[in-house]
């Protein structure tokens, strides 16, 4: 009894919070008999039939059985029936497009009413109608609805020539571009976003429709409807590039430069180039007269809007007028977390071409507590791109700020960015230095029980390593610590690129030499623990130091502890390592047989047993000694080229900016200016 009171006492509010909308119909929209409803001979159940049919549609209901029913209703001479109708027709034209023939004839008539929003709708419902067998009635009716006094009905339209364009019916494909000329000249600025997009649709290379009326549409820009700027926009910046090229350099900058170099070259353009340009010579009036039209738009209430611009500004405006798009970018960062990460992905583009741009507004893109990880990625690839002298001391700070973070994503990523600015900046690489090398023997600490730290003294090892290749100078203080520290690094990726710093460089410096035994030593200790990359990599390291056996002051200690681990591998579980060990036999027989019969060890008479010992099982008279020590010289001892510390995000390119490349993370075929 309860409950069917309970049930009554909500239905009873519903109907009374209800009273004059139409709220409660979509509370319960089968409470009522709609086959009735429709076939009634008054306006006002058809209607409440119809509202309620639109409701189930909203809830995700298939409600096309009723197709015939609503058909009938086409015929009505009530507005909000006729309106209703046309919704519905629309929404199942594709699933019944057969049934949606029999009120071509209705639509035709409508077409001929008073009333501009019945015109729209008729041909709203007409172009819906995925037929090609009325393509042609279409067109006709598209073509009526063009030169219409409406603008309302201008602009459906021009909106239905592209949906007559998606039939893929290229039969009527100059009408079609004969409608878009006509609705690119249309004085109303809704009217001229539409036939923008129109043009997108139907023919994007035909720019010389746009040359009669480019004046025109820069002057509508500013009173168009937002989405619509951003059609007008983007046709009149095809239309700009394909006449005159950019204006921006992009060449040096690893951007995806052929589709706007293409489209210029196609129409027979001379690229031109003017960085060090303050103005535009008087025959490139066009590009002056699109830079104002748009110059307002940045301060749009549209992300898309000011971001469009701020593109058109980038390819086109002078270097002393760049800084213009700087503010209406940032300014952006306030808004939701999507557009905050398209906004930065094309930031992160101006920053690799422009990076002086953005330098002076490095505390933008300090992280905030609610940027997702994507954000926080982009953030700190741009403070690397713009630090500066003037800028460094304070990144640096905020950087290490993240290291305490207890994100250890986060973490590795600042220390990631931390290493990326010494490689940037030459003033900042003793501080940054310190600052990793009291960061692997801090989080190496077992003490340390901070989540991730591994991840962190991997990316430090890492920091350090690309640090040292570009600066010579800092490698001996470099190896020296992480020596001494080897037997608190406990991470196997942060040994092994510490190993092959070790084999790399310190043999080529004497004053690390001593210390190469002892280190050697401790491997030789933990070899049978220590990870498969590990052992592969204290493999090669001694195989370094054999091949450059002539500047070891330790050799035979260096030739013990190589036997010993030898003889290990051959032992070890992993294939990789005993295969290993096997190669490196071979490898290095040429290089021990010139140490086995060099006059300054032959005072060492155990040297020749050692490598003997080494060279065990192996038939030395088929092999040639001097093949195979320029063999181990070319594996080991060659040059290493300068590694590149990864960017964080996925952008390792420079996209065009304003491009959907940023997104895809790919050079997409439509890039926005082709």
């Amino acid at each position: 009894m309860f409950s069917s009171t309970a049930s009554s006492i909500s239905k009873m509010s519903a109907l009374v919070s209800g009273v004059g909308t139409d709220a409660a119909i979509y509370d319960d929209p089968q409470d009522a008999d709609i086959p009735t409803l429709l076939d009634s001979r008054y306006d006002a159940d058809k209607a409440q039939g119809l509202k309620r049919l639109i409701a189930l549609m909203a809830q995700g209901q298939d409600v096309s059985t009723f197709f015939p029913q609503v058909v009938k209703g086409v015929a009505s001479q009530s507005l909000e029936v006729k309106k209703l109708v046309y919704i519905y027709l629309v929404h199942y034209a594709d699933k019944r497009p057969d049934e949606a023939l029999l009120s071509i004839n209705s639509f035709q008539r409508d077409l001929s009413d008073i009333n501009p929003l019945v015109r729209a709708w008729a041909l709203r419902a007409m172009s819906g109608i995925k037929v090609r067998a009325v393509g042609p009635l279409v067109i006709m009716a598209a073509n009526k609805c063009a030169r219409d006094p409406s603008p309302y009905v201008r602009r459906c339209a021009a909106n239905a020539v592209s949906k007559i364009h998606s039939m893929g019916d290229e039969q009527h494909f100059d009408e079609l571009v004969q409608l878009v000329s006509i609705l690119l000249n249309d004085n109303y600025p809704g009217v001229a976003g539409a036939a923008a997009q129109a043009f997108i649709s139907v023919c994007p290379e035909r720019y010389s429709l746009l040359s009669s009326s480019f004046r025109k549409l820069c002057g509508l820009l500013y009173e168009a409807d937002e989405w619509g700027q951003i059609s007008l926009m983007d046709i009149l910046m095809r239309y700009i590039v394909a006449k005159y090229g950019v204006v921006r350099d992009f060449s040096s900058a690893n951007v995806e430069f052929s589709c706007l170099q293409q489209a210029h070259e196609e129409n027979g353009g001379d690229f031109y180039k003017a960085d060090t340009r303050s103005s535009f010579p008087d025959e490139r009036w066009e590009v002056r007269l699109m830079l104002s039209s748009t110059l307002s738009l940045l301060r749009s209430q549209n992300s898309a809007v000011v971001l469009q611009a701020a593109v058109i500004h980038w390819y086109f405006s002078p270097g002393n007028e760049l800084s213009n798009i700087v503010k209406p970018l940032l300014f952006l960062l306030r808004s939701s977390l999507d557009a905050r990460h398209v906004v930065l992905a094309n930031i992160l583009s101006f920053s690799k071409c422009e990076p002086s741009l953005f330098e002076a507004y490095f505390e933008d893109f300090f992280i905030c507590s609610s940027d997702s990880q994507a954000i926080q990625t982009l953030k700190l690839d741009i403070l690397t791109n713009i630090v500066s002298d003037f800028s460094a001391t304070q990144i640096l700070q905020e950087l290490e700020a993240y290291i305490r973070n207890p994100n250890s994503q986060l973490a590795a990523d600042a220390v990631n960015s931390i290493g990326r600015c010494a490689l940037r900046l030459s003033s900042t690489v003793a501080i940054c230095t310190k600052g990793l090398l009291k960061l692997v023997v801090s989080r190496s600490s077992r003490d340390d029980d901070s989540p991730g730290r591994g991840r962190v003294v991997v990316q430090a090892v890492s920091s350090l390593r690309a640090i040292m290749q570009k600066h010579p100078a800092e490698q001996d203080q470099v190896i020296l610590h992480l020596l001494r520290n080897l037997n608190h690094i406990l991470e196997p990726t942060a040994r092994e690129v510490v190993i092959w710093m070790i084999g790399e460089q310190a043999i080529a410096r004497p004053a690390l030499a001593e210390g190469i035994p002892v280190a050697l030593r401790y491997l030789a200790k933990t070899f049978a623990d220590e990870s498969n990359g590990t052992k592969l990599q204290v493999l090669n390291c001694l195989a370094k130091i054999i091949s450059s056996s002539q500047r070891c002051s330790s050799l035979k200690t260096v030739l013990l502890i190589l036997q010993y681990i030898l003889d290990l591998a051959a032992c070890d579980l992993n294939y990789d390592v005993r295969d290993r060990a096997w190669i490196l036999r071979v490898v290095l027989a040429g290089h021990l047989d010139a140490i086995k019969h060099h006059s300054s060890y032959d005072a060492d008479y155990r040297l020749p047993e050692i490598i003997d010992a080494i060279l065990l099982n192996i038939d030395q008279s088929k092999l040639d000694p001097g093949v195979l020590s320029k063999a181990a010289n070319s594996m080991f001892l060659r040059q290493k080229s300068v590694p590149v510390l990864p960017s964080l995000s996925l952008q390792t390119s420079t996209f065009l900016p304003g491009s959907m490349s940023h997104m895809v993370q790919h050079m997409s075929v439509n890039c926005g200016c082709s």
